[in-house]
């Protein structure tokens, strides 16, 4: 499996997470998301593992500061460009220490003591580990650094459930199916697409590295062109969308993203002939899966 992901911090700057990171819907759903799990521990040590540009992270500052509790906030991310953004985006305080590292989710262990931390979380970015012994050892790392009966929350708009009907597969299906025309090519067969799971394969990975798992949950969240159009700008979404198409490693990630962009003008192009209203948006839903789970007790 190929996939072209931006290497340099400049083509990491351009085709970066942070475009949809920044859209408020991104951002109101994981503060959300935040808000309905956080426990307020005293002195907690909490991860924040694949932090990205630091959306939980700051959450979970503002919840500990209005609680006028002391805590610390270790986030590990690996992309570079992201690092840059959490360290600017997220503050510390007297009560509040933050540090951001660079590294994947399986080095959490090698940068946090075993046994240390009370809450983790791991967002938006499990779908994004591509083999499944990457997949069980980040969890693995992430249980040896959790004290006993210590908390991780889990979330991911990439699982099977994503789509709360088919007509709403069907639709972001032709996007897809539009940007590979678009490029001259269709889909091959005969290549892997993006691995895309069901809630109860995670549920079994997170058995299977120790946790317990106490609560699924999925909360329905609805896109808009604009939404779509900031994620089409993301290195990991762009290869992930098109990697089973003909050819797909002969086109650049611009070439892909051109395309991904179009496709969306597109659509939004037919809906206004189709509806006769020339201001409607393209609107989508999809499911975002929750997952809490607890190492068990010593």
């Amino acid at each position: 499996m190929t996939v072209e992901i931006a290497k340099t911090l400049e083509d990491r700057s351009e085709f970066s997470f942070r475009w949809f990171a920044e859209r408020p819907i991104y951002v109101n759903y994981n503060n959300s998301f935040v808000d309905r799990t956080l426990p307020v521990v005293p002195n907690a040590k909490i991860g924040d593992i694949a932090c990205g540009t630091g959306i939980i992270s700051n959450r979970i500052f503002s919840h500990y500061q209005k609680a006028q509790q002391e805590a610390e906030i270790i986030g590990i991310e690996p992309n570079t460009a992201a690092l840059v953004d959490v360290r600017q985006n997220v503050p510390s305080s007297q009560k509040i220490r933050t540090v951001f590292i660079e590294g994947t989710a399986a080095d959490f262990i090698n940068f946090v003591e075993p046994n240390s931390l009370d809450i983790a979380y791991f967002c938006n970015a499990i779908h994004e580990i591509s083999k499944e012994e990457d997949k069980l050892a980040s969890l693995v790392a992430i249980y040896r650094t959790l004290k006993p009966c210590g908390k991780l929350f889990i979330n991911s708009a990439f699982t099977q459930e994503m789509f709360p009907d088919r007509t709403m597969l069907v639709q972001w299906a032709r996007l897809r199916q539009r940007a590979m025309e678009i490029l001259g090519k269709s889909r091959d067969k005969g290549k892997p697409g993006f691995g895309v799971y069901a809630t109860e394969y995670y549920a079994a990975l997170l058995t299977s590295a120790g946790f317990v798992v106490k609560n699924i949950n999925k909360t329905l969240v609805e896109v808009d062109s604009d939404d779509i159009r900031a994620i089409s700008k993301y290195d990991t979404y762009i290869d992930g969308q098109l990697m089973d198409m003909q050819n797909s490693e002969k086109f650049t990630l611009r070439q892909k993203s051109d395309a991904l962009l179009q496709a969306i003008d597109d659509s939004e192009e037919q809906l206004r002939k189709t509806s006769g209203d020339q201001n409607a948006v393209l609107r989508l839903t999809r499911n975002w899966v929750e997952i809490e789970a607890e190492k068990a007790a010593a």
